[in-house]
């Protein structure tokens, strides 16, 4: 609830331009004030708030269990306060619009030469934008997606209980989600895959709460909110949910009048588009369309077929293949492109691939393409373990994993017959390793015993795995690795070079730009000069734009953006990937210049 706040709230103060310190801190002291007249309330009617003070394990195991998952969660967390955002996608598309917004004190779109700045949904960005302009900084930022993976932990522990697992098995679920390497690459920096999983695992837990509390409209009108939120953070996770929403109606129908199903059916499209209208309204006064239609075409299958079907599977399995063997790498690769030579298909066919050519990424820590290789081996041994056990159980917990897992099994198979492959798409397979991970906890809790504890077992290899993804993250290391990364460790790094270490030959340039505006006595203009997408966020935050009010505007916009142009904009210098088109004689002089080709240029 209190995200959907946030958007709506961010949405009104952008349409008078107010998104400003006060601004932002006028709408969370609303929120103070008005929890603390709902308690003054509560309390004069003599509710008794019992607050759990004192914390009771059930065991020494789920105590034991409980120390490992704090540790394990703080850590992200330590990182991303201490590193900035700083994978390429980060720096060039999500904190770079975030600064454009900051400085614009508006959600309004912009003049780019990134048309994806403007028309992306701005689901996750609204959260950082908060975080921005409160603090005056990019230092909160990352903490937005290490909040999203910790409510996923919190979910998924939420649905294992209701499946029936102990407090055990709870814990065995939530630390197979919490030793994800993909999650915790992703704990610690500021994309959008994580609050994307919350909000999926979120709507998947109020569908089975519906059939286990009685107030019907309230947990609709939460599934409600999830759903929006999902779709204003990553439009391609409607498929996970499509299934899991039909089940959701399907409850109701002969239990609910027809009426009262579309009237919760209407109050819910009224909660989706009450939360991305700005959004859509905003793509239409640009593009003419919601959404731009082309960007997210081009990552659909353009051939439906149970041979396409059985190509995304096996590709996409196969991005959670990174195994220390690359002998095992390289003949598994080999055997996936055979079989496809063998049903008549190129394993590269663009059709069905989006963004590069197949191959089996070695292992790595990168939150762009870290799989999960150990947890995949994990889910295929429990899924067999658990049809052996519920053959054996008739009982309602196991009719309802059973209705979990048919539900999930058929939203991955929309997921490989409508999504092209592509490299990064282990990230976009997050939502459903979630999901499996309370039927990894129920499972494993019916199979744990004092004298072999199976279950416990596991978790302690998953955990011991997932070392080198709690200290070594190739952005952001704490511990670096020879193997995985190339950067010194963040604590002994100054924050302005983290920015470049995934692009470190850019580091002078920038930094040497952003001395140069730090050092003039007043406030100055930037040009931006460049004729596509560019690493820019690190140029907002070298020159400290949001302290000291450095205005950074785009000079040109080939496409519908361009229309957004500051007209009689003046630049007291300019960045710039045109070096040798300029010359000195436009009242330009070039003060540095990056192996890269990009420049810097101030005024004579």
């Amino acid at each position: 609830m209190w995200w959907s706040y946030m958007v709506i709230t961010t949405e009104i103060l952008g349409v008078f331009k107010a998104i400003t310190r006060l601004g932002l801190s006028i709408t969370w002291l609303l929120v103070i004030v008005a929890f603390l007249l709902w308690f003054i309330i509560q309390f004069k009617r003599g509710f008794i708030f019992r607050l759990p003070l004192v914390y009771h394990p059930v065991s020494k195991a789920v105590l034991a269990w409980d120390i490992v998952l704090t540790v394990i969660v703080l850590i992200p967390l330590i990182i991303g306060f201490i590193s900035p955002p700083n994978s390429q996608e980060a720096m060039g598309f999500g904190m770079t619009r975030v600064a454009h917004w900051a400085q614009n004190r508006s959600l309004m779109h912009f003049a780019t030469q990134n048309e994806g700045l403007n028309s992306a949904p701005p689901g996750i960005g609204i959260g950082l934008l908060n975080m921005y302009v409160l603090s005056g900084s990019d230092r909160w930022c990352n903490v937005i997606t290490w909040f999203a993976y910790l409510g996923c932990i919190q979910a998924v522990i939420a649905i294992a209980r209701m499946f029936g697992a102990r407090a055990e098995g709870t814990r065995l679920a939530a630390v197979f989600g919490a030793t994800l390497p993909i999650a915790l690459a992703l704990a610690s920096g500021c994309l959008d895959d994580l609050p994307a999983t919350l909000w999926v695992v979120s709507y998947v837990m109020m569908v089975f709460f519906f059939k286990e509390d009685n107030n019907y409209k309230f947990n609709v009108t939460l599934a409600a909110f999830a759903a929006g939120l999902a779709f204003l953070t990553k439009p391609v996770t409607v498929l996970l949910l499509i299934p899991f929403g039909l089940y959701l109606y399907a409850l109701q129908i002969g239990k609910i009048k027809i009426t009262t199903i579309i009237k919760r059916l209407l109050m819910t499209t009224i909660v989706i588009f009450g939360l991305v209208s700005g959004f859509v309204f905003r793509n239409f006064a640009t593009y003419g369309t919601a959404i731009q239609v082309p960007a997210y075409f081009e990552t659909l299958n353009e051939e439906y077929s149970w041979r396409v079907t059985i190509s995304n599977f096996l590709r996409n399995l196969a991005l959670n293949a990174d195994l220390p063997i690359p002998r095992a790498e390289t003949w598994l690769q080999g055997q996936i492109v055979s079989f496809h030579s063998r049903i008549g298909m190129d394993v590269n066919d663009p059709k069905i691939t989006f963004g590069g050519v197949f191959a089996i990424p070695r292992m790595n820590t990168s939150e762009m393409t870290s799989g999960n290789p150990l947890h995949t081996l994990v889910i295929a041994a429990v899924i067999l373990a658990a049809i052996i056990n519920l053959l054996k159980r008739k009982d309602a917990s196991s009719r309802e994993v059973v209705i979990f897992t048919s539900l999930l099994l058929i939203s991955y198979v929309l997921f490989n017959v409508f999504l092209k492959w592509q490299p990064s798409g282990s990230r976009w397979q997050l939502p459903y390793f979630f999901l499996f991970t309370p039927i990894i906890g129920f499972t494993l809790d019916g199979f744990d015993r004092p004298k072999l504890p199976v279950g416990s077992i596991i978790s302690g290899l998953l955990v011991l795995a997932a070392i080198p993804w709690l200290f070594s993250v190739k952005e952001r290391p704490v511990i670096p690795m020879a193997e995985f990364t190339q950067n010194r460790s963040i604590l002994r790094t100054n924050r302005h070079e983290m920015y470049f270490n995934t692009q470190p030959e850019d580091y002078d340039l920038y930094i040497t730009a952003g001395k140069y505006i730090i050092g003039q006595p007043k406030s100055e203009r930037v040009g931006l000069d460049v004729n596509g997408p560019i690493l820019e966020y690190p140029l907002w935050a070298v020159m400290e734009t949001i302290e000291r009010h450095t205005t950074i505007a785009y000079l040109s916009a080939d496409g519908e953006s361009s229309k957004y142009l500051i007209r009689n904009f003046e630049p007291d210098a300019i960045f710039s990937t045109h070096c040798n088109e300029k010359s000195e004689g436009e009242g330009f002089i070039l003060l540095k210049k990056s192996n890269t080709g990009a420049c810097f240029f101030i005024k004579k």
